[in-house]
């Protein structure tokens, strides 16, 4: 057996305690990398709104509203969005009377250089919208995705429903959050 002299103990808590300072920095550098994907994940969703319009809408038959999609914090190349509202008691009234068809108008955010769908079914109140920027030249930051106008036909209400999609210069899906618009018509 052998003889255990003054200075093992003393290396031997040297050692378990370099140990747990190591095991502390590699949970404190985990902690802070972990910490960082979380709040630059945060920072990459979009938020998309109808503006300065929120939640409900309130409107007189034959009134008229134009309603801004908007974009916050987004690095957006192409928007595209499809939107559901009740015919019977809006209609989406047209932007641009020199293009067959029901239009809406265009916002600032993309650029609009390749309009790909403008296309408004007051009918079966449907409308698809995408626009794209030449990818040379960046997008970023907020702003007006395209303008809405709609104007009251008959009494009731109903829901906006916005389906948006947003994808970078590379062309991967942009991860976004949006509200639905709560419209009420009255004579």
């Amino acid at each position: 057996m052998k003889a255990i002299t003054r200075g093992e103990p003393m290396i031997a808590k040297r050692k378990r305690l370099i140990l747990v300072i190591v095991a502390l920095l590699l949970l404190l550098i985990g902690l802070y990398l972990y910490l960082n994907v979380r709040v630059g994940d945060a920072q990459a969703v979009a938020w998309i709104s109808f503006g300065e319009v929120r939640a409900r809408v309130d409107l007189q038959v034959g009134e008229t509203i134009a309603i801004p999609i908007r974009v916050e914090n987004a690095p957006v190349h192409l928007f595209e969005m499809l939107l559901h509202f009740d015919p019977d008691i809006v209609q989406v009234e047209d932007a641009n009377e020199s293009v067959e068809g029901v239009q809406i108008g265009a916002g600032n955010i993309p650029a609009p250089d390749i309009p790909v769908i403008n296309m408004v079914d007051n009918h079966v109140g449907y409308l698809q919208y995408a626009i794209a920027q030449n990818p040379d030249r960046p997008a970023k930051g907020d702003g007006v995705l395209a303008v809405v106008t709609f104007r009251a036909v008959r009494n009731g209400s109903c829901t906006i429903t916005i389906l948006p999609e947003l994808r970078d210069k590379n062309g991967q899906e942009l991860p976004a959050s949006f509200e639905n618009l709560d419209l009420s018509v009255t004579e």
